[in-house]
């Protein structure tokens, strides 16, 4: 688990004021970043999304599997959960259906990597991900859709 920017600029903006974030850099009106967990199992799009993450300004931590990711979800509040459709050790579903059970659950996206069969669709829905993205994932534009999401719009 990386130390994010922003955590280290969250922590200088309790001593120093002055150096709290703007809307630019991720602050929304006045609250904390958006937080995000990412759960993806391959290393280079995972610290690929976690780098436009933290570029959009959004607070980012990881995970490379499903146990990992619902333990993360259960001990710290995330508001969105970006998970691969297919982890190592559990479907990004039964990751959705885990982190949505809980009292304050975030928004959850399930990623894949080919186009979602209407099944797949289906299941995430029942699972409580309120979209499947696939590809192509361009990092950037995902940040954009998170943010938007997190701030209530449609996206």
């Amino acid at each position: 688990m990386r130390v994010t920017l922003n955590a280290l600029f969250a922590m200088e903006a309790v001593m120093n004021p002055m150096l709290a974030p703007t809307r630019s850099t991720g602050e929304r009106h006045g609250e904390p970043p958006v937080r995000v967990l990412v759960a993806e199992p391959n290393p280079l799009l995972r610290d690929s999304i976690q780098d436009a993450f933290e570029s959009a300004g959004l607070d980012v931590m990881t995970a490379s599997d499903g146990g990992e990711a619902i333990d993360l979800a259960r001990r710290l509040r995330f508001d969105v959960v970006l998970s691969d459709v297919q982890l190592p050790d559990l479907a990004g579903t039964d990751v959705a259906r885990a982190v949505k059970a809980e009292a304050d659950s975030p928004i959850v996206l399930l990623l894949s990597r080919w186009p979602p069969r209407p099944e797949l669709v289906r299941e995430a829905a029942r699972a409580g991900a309120a979209r499947v993205v696939s590809d192509p994932i361009v990092p950037s534009a995902l940040a954009r859709t998170v943010r938007r999401l997190a701030d209530g719009e449609a996206a």
